[in-house]
């Protein structure tokens, strides 16, 4: 259980004082005359745990300037190429510009809203319009957040740093609540993922409004990548499993098939300390017995080719070469030999 006491503006001060790259980031920033909101994760876990990470996500603001949004994030990237600051650039979907250091990745992106379409066909993560904006009042642009607690912004004013929190998401750190920002939340399957991340991650629990209405989550075109990546941001990859598979099950969600083969995976015990998706894959091998069908079709979710399943299956058949004494040894002696032989096919 967490500590209710969250960190102050003055603590993020001394924090920012000593962190020579962000602050050049927010000095390029308000070169241009743009006022940056910090907001998301990087300020949810600076409240928690004191902290400053490093992954930032910026919301920009500009009150006055003949530039597009598109052009403005030109501007930006030559200002932060001519500092004195190294790293890749990347402009991604939605407006969205990337800059990633060797100690760092920040996002950048204007306010805008998002509209998802009304329809009771299963959306995608992506399926829905966007207007982008210079400026617009937080309690509109913060609404297509997922969270309260990741509507939170640490502003770079002027006259210094502010808080600002429309959605009441510093009371929800307090009660270690998940509550939802806006309408839009049950659209996104991902965010139905989200939820269970921060629930298993944080053991915040759930808000009413949202177990009310979890039922409505459309989750046919949710992906095995989108599962897989939550599940191990969630740092217990096995437990966000069993209570995905729970959900599903309480509220008759219908999900596609090749996630259904994941089931089992929630079964596998924490002592064998997987790192990412394809140990577990090659870990579920070992403990359960699966189909050839759907051998691959769990290999080509987890993005291991055919020829490392193959393989694995010779390996985990031939015990000249598993020879170690434990099970946890040979799945560890297993995961050294696939190494191996993916670089080589790879």
């Amino acid at each position: 259980m967490l500590d209710s006491d969250l960190a102050s503006l003055e603590e993020f001060q001394l924090l920012y004082a000593n962190h020579d790259e962000l602050q050049e980031v927010v000095v390029q920033l308000k070169r241009l005359k743009i006022i940056p909101y910090l907001v998301g994760g990087a300020v949810r876990e600076f409240l928690l745990f004191s902290k400053l990470g490093n992954d930032f996500d910026f919301e920009l603001h500009c009150k006055e300037d003949d530039n597009s949004v598109p052009q403005l994030l030109e501007l930006l990237h030559v200002n932060l190429s001519n500092s004195k600051l190294a790293g890749d650039f990347e402009f991604l979907r939605f407006n969205v510009l990337r800059f990633s250091t060797s100690s760092a990745v920040y996002e950048f992106s204007f306010a805008r809203t998002e509209a998802f379409e009304n329809s009771t066909v299963g959306l995608g993560h992506d399926e829905f319009s966007c207007s982008f904006f210079l400026d617009l009042p937080v309690l509109n642009s913060f609404s297509r957040r997922d969270f309260t607690i990741n509507a939170i912004a640490i502003v770079f004013t002027p006259e210094g740093l502010s808080l600002v929190d429309p959605f009441e998401g510093v009371e929800d750190l307090k009660r270690q609540k998940l509550r939802q920002c806006g309408s839009g939340f049950f659209y996104d399957p991902v965010r139905f993922l989200r939820l269970l991340r921060f629930q298993n991650r944080l053991g915040f629990t759930v808000d009413e409004v949202i177990l009310e209405k979890l039922g409505t989550f459309q989750l046919s075109k949710l992906s095995s990548y989108y599962l897989l990546s939550e599940a191990f941001k969630s740092s217990r990859p096995q437990q966000f499993l069993t209570i995905f598979f729970s959900y599903c099950d309480e509220y008759d969600l219908t999900i596609p098939p090749v996630l259904k083969l994941f089931r089992s995976w929630g079964n596998i015990p924490d002592v064998y300390n997987i790192k990412n998706a394809q140990e577990m894959f090659f870990c579920s091998l070992m403990l359960h017995k699966y189909g050839d069908e759907e051998i691959f079709s769990l290999a080509a979710a987890v993005q291991v080719k055919k020829k490392v399943a193959k393989f694995a299956l010779r390996v985990k058949a031939d015990p000249l070469l598993l020879t170690e004494p434990t099970f946890i040894g040979k799945y560890e002696q297993l995961c050294s030999i696939l190494s191996q032989f993916s670089k080589k096919e790879f």
